[in-house]
């Protein structure tokens, strides 16, 4: 995403209304947006106050042709390495598993 923390409390900036709205989200599920860069994302967990830095080691934005984008990061304190998409509902649900309890979850979340 293209979201960045505003100083000075919890608010967030960015180009695209669903990347902010994603990020608003996590918050409310407890995972904040600390600070972004090109370069790294760090976020804080507010159950135990955790920070979780990550470095960004490629990005692949958004396309008309393909409907999503993503982003690859590598955790600074495992090294462990992760994959994140988003994009249309139609080509997201062609990349999915069919799970009938995922659908029922995204199902209540859109209520």
């Amino acid at each position: 995403h293209n979201v960045s923390p505003v100083a000075g409390g919890h608010s967030y900036q960015g180009a695209s209304p669903d990347e902010l709205a994603l990020v608003m989200f996590a918050a409310s599920c407890g995972l904040l947006l600390i600070a972004r860069d090109l370069r790294h994302i760090v976020l804080r967990r507010v159950s135990d106050g955790a920070e979780l830095a990550y470095e960004i080691l490629q990005e692949f934005p958004f396309s008309s042709e393909s409907k999503r984008m993503g982003i690859v990061l590598r955790s600074r304190q495992t090294g462990e390495l992760s994959f994140y998409a988003k994009g249309a509902d139609v080509v997201m649900a062609e990349k999915v598993a069919r799970s009938y309890w995922l659908e029922e979850e995204v199902g209540n979340l859109a209520r």
